[in-house]
């Protein structure tokens, strides 16, 4: 029981994590406006 716990906390963190990392680079060069094709796939 306590390691299915663990388990699902670890898979929940690591998305997190995850879209943190891969939505945050997207943002901030969209903003900047150097990389138009990243900020298309943003919308």
């Amino acid at each position: 029981m306590l390691i299915r716990i663990l388990n699902t906390l670890r898979s929940r963190i690591w998305d997190m994590v995850l879209f943190l990392f891969s939505d945050y680079p997207k943002s901030t060069v969209g903003e900047d406006g150097e990389s138009p094709s990243l900020s298309n796939k943003n919308h």
